[in-house]
C-alpha cells in the first residue's frame, strides 16, 4: 500500500518548501520517509485494517484485478468485525491488554469472530443482525473455489460488502460515545507506535479512501465511493514532486 508523505521538516522551516513522496506501508502502519535533503520521518497511516484493505481492493477494483479485489473486501469484512467488537468491548471498560489476551483464541477462526460480533450486535443494537447471504455464497466461490469474476460481478460483490459495513457503523454512530470510536482510533496510533524507533520524528496521515473514518465522509453508496476514491488518487499523482529525479546517487535509475 502506498501513502502519501510530505516532509513537514521542511514544510514549516524558515525557507518553507512543499515535497512529498509516495511511499510504501504494509501490515504495520507506518511508513519510513527520507527527503530529499535528508530529513528522517515515519509516518503513521491513522486507518483501521478493514479501511486499508478496503483501499486495497477499491485500487484493484479501478485497474481490473477482480480477484485481487474481492479478495480485500472479504478480509476488510471480517476485519471490520473485528473493529465493532474491539469498539463494544472499549465501550464496556474492557482494556487492550485483556481484549488481546481474549482475542488470541480467536484470531485465527473468522467463524468465532462472526460468532462474538452477531452476540454483541444483538447487546448493543437489541436485534438480531441480518447477514446478506449473497456475500457468504459469493466468497466462498471466489476465495476457496479461485473463481475469478468479471468485473460486474466484482464490482457487485464489493458493492454488497460497502452496504454491510455502512449500514453497521453508520447504527454505531448512531450510538455515539457507547463505541469510544475516537478512543479505538487512538489506540490504534499508539500501537503503530511501537513500531518506531526512539527518538524519530513521527507524522500521523489520514487517507482519503474508499470508506475514511478520519474526515467522516462516508459515501452512501459504493459506485459514489468508489468515484471519490479514484479521483483522489488522480489527485495525490498530480500532487506527488520527484525529489530523486535523477535518482537517490545523482543518476537515472
Amino acid at each position: 500500500m502506498k501513502v502519501l508523505a510530505p516532509c513537514f521538516e521542511c514544510t514549516f522551516s524558515s525557507n518553507p518548501r512543499f515535497e512529498s513522496q509516495l511511499v510504501d506501508y504494509f501490515d504495520d502502519g507506518v511508513a519510513f520517509v527520507t527527503c530529499s535533503v535528508g530529513h528522517k520521518f515515519a509516518v503513521i497511516v491513522q486507518a483501521q485494517k478493514f479501511e486499508i484493505l478496503l483501499n486495497s481492493g477499491g485500487a484493484a477494483l479501478l485497474e481490473g484485478f477482480t480477484l485481487e479485489a474481492c479478495a480485500s473486501f472479504s478480509a476488510a469484512l471480517e476485519r471490520f468485525y473485528e473493529f465493532f467488537i474491539r469498539s463494544s468491548a472499549r465501550s464496556r471498560e474492557i482494556s487492550t491488554d485483556l481484549f488481546d489476551e481474549m482475542f488470541k483464541t480467536m484470531a485465527q477462526q473468522s467463524e468465532r469472530q462472526f460468532g462474538a460480533f452477531l452476540m454483541l450486535y444483538l447487546l448493543e443494537f437489541n436485534a438480531p443482525y441480518k447477514e446478506n447471504p449473497k456475500i457468504r455464497t459469493f466468497r466462498n466461490k471466489v476465495i476457496h473455489k479461485g473463481e475469478i469474476p468479471k468485473n460486474d460481478e466484482a464490482t457487485e460483490f464489493c458493492s454488497w460488502v460497502y452496504d454491510e459495513i455502512n449500514k453497521v457503523y453508520q447504527s454505531m454512530l448512531d450510538k455515539g460515545d457507547n463505541f469510544y470510536l475516537q478512543e479505538a482510533t487512538m489506540e490504534m496510533v499508539v500501537s503503530r507506535r511501537k513500531n518506531i524507533p526512539n527518538g524519530m520524528r513521527v507524522a500521523t496521515v489520514g487517507e482519503a479512501g474508499v470508506f475514511p473514518l478520519c474526515n467522516k465522509d462516508q459515501k452512501a453508496s459504493f459506485s459514489e465511493a468508489l468515484e471519490a476514491f479514484r479521483k483522489s488518487r488522480e489527485m495525490l499523482r498530480g500532487t506527488v514532486i520527484d525529489p530523486f529525479p535523477m535518482g537517490r546517487h545523482g543518476h537515472s535509475e
